[in-house]
């Protein structure tokens, strides 16, 4: 959605540039762009802040809260620090908190990566298992 946007201002910079005689000006012609005052861009996000885990570090398993604007459904992803995909799951979040625990008994201590994805919106998250 953001980048729809960003394309919608950048299109109406060209119309500005082609309408405005640009392509007949010379090296002492000056352009003058209008401003655009108070524009607000918004992704509208799924999450309202940034995920909490928790304890982190985690021993063999851990506790995800997410604060959701609305219902839906996200995507879970775990990689080790040099990338490779150790988990994927999937969860239905309710408009509010929501509070999901995850046991990893099986993998090697070490920095992980959680990323939750919604759509084209993905939020990471460093975890640390001890």
């Amino acid at each position: 959605m953001l980048v729809k946007k960003i394309i919608h201002i950048i299109s109406f910079f060209i119309f500005l540039i082609v309408f405005t005689g640009f392509s007949t000006a010379s090296a002492n012609t000056s352009i003058s762009f209008p401003v655009l005052e108070n524009i607000i861009i918004e992704d509208n996000p799924l999450l309202k802040s940034k995920p909490k885990v928790y304890p982190n570090p985690f021993v063999s398993e851990f506790t995800l809260v997410m604060e959701a604007n609305d219902n839906a459904k996200v995507k879970l992803q775990l990689h080790n620090v040099i990338g490779k995909h150790i988990w994927s799951g999937e969860e239905m979040l309710q408009a509010g908190s929501n509070r999901f625990t995850y046991t990893f008994d099986n993998i090697e201590n070490g920095i992980y990566y959680l990323t939750i994805i919604h759509g084209d919106n993905k939020k990471t998250q460093k975890i640390v298992k001890k």
